[in-house]
């Protein structure tokens, strides 16, 4: 492929006023919806409820002093229709304890590698007995890796080891086979992997039969107790049962009655803030860090005496440093590398500006020109990444605007902000800012802090994604175009392994996540999100080399041997995608890769279908995708049918699709207290919600929307509803059609490249249009259930409105790459036209 330069955008050609007239456009109606955002953002920050916080908690007791500590007393408002007991600590000569209230307070603790475990529970030991409704058995033998136990009125036992329940008979009943006994989950429970951190549950007592996960025993009930390991300890906690669990050697205590050393206890949960332990002698202090409630006052009566709180007076956005303030108190070595790397940056700009003749000096400024841009910006991410804990929240989304508003004027000097790019930069700007601004009051009109870090999030993934953007456009098109067909569609000698890097890096995180992580990621990363992406990535390739020889087939072309390769591909990139998402149950994700994988058939059957022959006919092998088209519509169908039943009453779930909760629940959500009820309440809610926008009723102290369950991820449009009416939702909505049909019309114009140029072939054209069709229709499937969710259309899917649900993993795995491809691919097509 040849690389050409491509010429200035401000040279004399006659379009050169109407490209700077578009270009003016773009630009200023890009600075308007920036405006517009920062205005959102001040009023949520402006009408934010003031009031108190509490900071620290102080204890001071002598030896056998005991110290109760209720809701108001740990800073927190008390939860309507809750019951809270309060948490019990007790100072003794050995230092400070914790024990539950009467029934049992649900605290939970953390220790210094960051492994939790419920206050009521206790560490396993050689010789002790655990009795339950007159059910005696006993800790045979415990080491590190090792447990067994005995029933000793059977005799029979049971042996846990390297992952693996192992009854003394050695049977295990296959019916309780989905509990568990899945090889990768046996291997994620066998291997000491120390990043997975908190301390899990390895198997159940009771049952009346012997599972992978559950040991029968006689009198019990299912899950009577529970057995939770972490590497080097074994704990016993409840389970399901609500008798009294007794735990000892010959002196028996109730479980619920055990007190915790707190010498090895970093953080302790309680309601629903997390507090940092800290003792020291006499004292004990109990900081909060996390969901912090806002309080309107300090507790009408003083604390007790042993007992100092520490309040703060705080606009509920939070009042940190300022950025000059973190930047001061940064060390003098820091500051200098920081002014040096700065300076540094611009004395290259003005040289290599000098060096440059005068009708270079385009050619060589774009580049030149995102260097500084991008240096000042990672600069100030560090430092606000550095300083979570003190930064006030508006100097991060002041950096995530100013940010924003770089690129914009960098792809607006390259001349990038034209025709379908400056569309599609001005939509997702829209887009990511309404997300913002609407998280942003979830999060400021609460009464706790619990959704704050979900905006820091979200604010802090714009800054790359803006350096990112800005790094391409500095790039000339032509380069842009040769190295995405040199990386991704014909690869030269020695770039093939780069071709391959996104598809092994996701394998890669997938088995992670299969084997040491679950539906919630690897250490709070979700590999299923850049899996979208990188699925779509081998379907263009996939699709865009048979369409290729389809176009110039001859008989010299092996088509058994293409379709070999053709399915080896789908099998062994595709497949392993999908094997690993369903085997730690993250379905929902499989699905919009099915749909994707579905319209990619289709897409590829009509590009065959009409593609022109540049030989003549082509073999009837290359039909095989059209018939695969239909051999999978037919099987849809079947299934369809077989969910639904068509009756003497109409439509109706067959019995087989009642015992699926998300499907039953859509014909009655009565069925199911929890998934039904959010779809109730969200009709309620959206039934009350205003027509129109009202600042007054859009920002300030939030309702009783806030109360929905996942309302900040899979409900978050009904937030959007409640707080700024339905006019606002449908801007919302309009703003996603715009997208996809930018989308698509790039699609369709990258799909149909001439033959002929050297630099631009047909080829690479197909693999642009794959690509933005399979991104269009991942995107399209995620706001739909965004969308469906709300309205009742669909039953809870567990996947985020791009753009707009708060999830760093898909806004930089899923949301960042597409706004780049449509980008990438409108420059690059406009290079093809011009």
């Amino acid at each position: 492929m040849t690389l050409v330069i491509d010429s200035s955008p401000w040279d004399d050609r006659p379009a050169a006023a109407i490209r700077f007239l578009e270009l003016g456009a773009w630009l200023l109606t890009t600075c308007a919806v920036l405006a517009a955002i920062a205005g959102a953002v001040w009023l949520a920050i402006d009408q934010a409820p003031g009031g108190l916080r509490l900071e620290r908690l102080t204890l001071t007791a002598a030896v056998g002093e005991q110290v109760s500590l209720d809701l108001p007393a740990l800073g927190q408002r008390p939860i309507p229709g809750r019951r809270f007991e309060p948490v019990q600590l007790r100072r003794t000569e050995a230092g400070w304890q914790i024990g539950p209230g009467p029934d049992g307070a649900r605290v939970v603790l953390v220790g210094p590698e960051g492994d939790r475990w419920p206050l009521i529970s206790a560490r396993l030991e050689d010789g002790q007995t655990i009795t339950m409704r007159g059910r005696s058995i006993r800790v045979a033998t415990v080491t590190d890796d090792t447990l067994k136990l005995v029933d000793t009125d059977s005799g029979h036992g049971v042996t846990w080891r390297a992952g693996r329940l192992i009854p003394d008979d050695g049977r295990l009943y296959p019916s309780c086979s989905t509990e568990g006994a899945r090889l990768l989950g046996r291997l994620r429970r066998a291997l000491p992997l120390p990043w997975l951190g908190p301390e899990r549950t390895i198997f159940t007592l009771g049952g009346a039969v012997t599972c992978p996960q559950r040991w029968a025993v006689a009198g019990l009930p299912s899950q009577a107790v529970r057995i939770r390991h972490r590497p080097g300890v074994f704990r016993i906690a409840p389970g399901a049962a609500d008798a009294p669990l007794y735990l000892g050697t010959t002196d028996y205590r109730d479980l619920a009655q055990l007190w915790v050393p707190l010498d090895d206890v970093r953080m302790m949960i309680a309601g629903r803030t997390r507090y940092r332990v800290t003792a020291a002698g006499a004292t004990l202090t109990l900081t909060p860090v996390a969901h912090r409630d806002r309080l309107d006052g300090p507790p009408a009566a003083s604390p007790p005496h042993g007992q100092e709180r520490a309040y703060a007076v705080l606009p509920w956005i939070g009042a940190g440093a300022s950025l000059d303030a973190v930047w001061h108190a940064t060390s003098p070595t820091d500051r200098a590398v920081v002014a040096g790397a700065l300076v540094i940056q611009v004395v290259t700009v003005l040289l290599a500006y000098l060096a440059t003749p005068p009708r270079r000096r385009w050619a060589l400024g774009p580049p030149i020109l995102v260097a500084p841009f991008a240096v000042a910006v990672l600069v100030g991410l560090a430092l606000v990444v550095g300083h979570r804990d003190t930064l006030d929240l508006a100097v991060v989304l002041g950096l995530a605007g100013l940010a924003w508003l770089g690129a914009t004027l960098v792809l607006a000097l390259t001349g990038r902000l034209r025709g379908l790019a400056g569309l599609i930069w001005c939509l997702v700007t829209a887009l990511i800012g309404a997300g913002l601004v609407t998280q942003l009051q979830l999060a400021a009109g609460g009464n706790n802090d619990r959704w704050l870090g979900l905006v820091w999030k979200q604010a802090v993934c714009l800054p790359p994604t803006a350096v990112l953007a800005a790094g391409l456009a500095a790039l000339p098109r032509p380069v842009l175009a040769a190295l995405a067909a040199r990386l991704l569609v014909d690869p030269a000698p020695g770039w093939v392994g780069l071709r391959w890097l996104p598809v092994l890096a996701v394998l890669g995180g997938l088995l992670a996540l299969a084997v040491g992580g679950s539906e919630r990621g690897v250490a709070g990363v979700l590999p299923s999100e850049p899996a979208k992406a990188v699925f779509v990535l081998v379907l263009a390739a996939l699709g865009a080399w048979f369409t290729h020889l389809v176009g110039v087939s001859s008989r010299a072309t092996r088509w058994p041997a293409v379709m070999v390769r053709m399915l080896a591909a789908l099998l062994g990139l595709v497949g392993p995608m999908v094997a690993v998402l369903a085997a730690v149950r993250d379905l929902s994700p499989v699905l919009i890769l099915g749909l994707v994988g579905l319209v990619w058939l289709g897409h590829l059957s009509l590009a065959v279908l009409t593609l022109p022959r540049r030989f003549g006919p082509v073999s009837a092998w290359s039909l095989a995708p059209p018939l695969a088209a239909f051999v999978v519509l037919g099987l849809m169908l079947a299934l369809a049918l077989l969910v639904v039943r068509i009756g003497d009453d109409g439509p109706q779930l067959s019995e087989t699709a009642r015992r699926i909760d998300r499907l039953a629940i859509w014909q009655d959500p009565d069925l199911y207290p929890v998934t039904g009820d959010q779809h109730l309440q969200a009709k309620k809610l959206i039934a009350e919600s205003p027509l129109a926008v009202d600042p007054a009723h859009a920002f300030g102290v939030n309702g009783r929307e806030v109360r929905l369950p996942a309302i900040e991820h899979d409900f978050i449009a009904v937030f959007l509803i409640a707080r700024f009416g339905v006019a606002a939702a449908a801007g919302v909505i309009a703003l996603q059609a715009m997208v996809l049909l930018a989308l698509l019309w790039l699609s369709a114009a990258c799909l149909s490249w001439p033959t002929g140029d050297r630099d631009f072939q047909p080829r690479f054209g197909a693999f642009l249009g794959f690509t933005l069709s399979g991104l269009a229709t991942a995107l399209a499937v995620h706001w739909l259930i965004g969308w469906s969710n709300p309205l009742g259309l669909l039953p809870v899917m567990g996947q985020p409105m791009t753009f707009f649900a708060a999830g760093t993993s898909h806004l930089l795995g899923f949301g960042a790459p597409v706004l780049l491809a449509g980008l990438l691919a409108a420059w690059i097509d406009q290079a093809r036209r011009e």
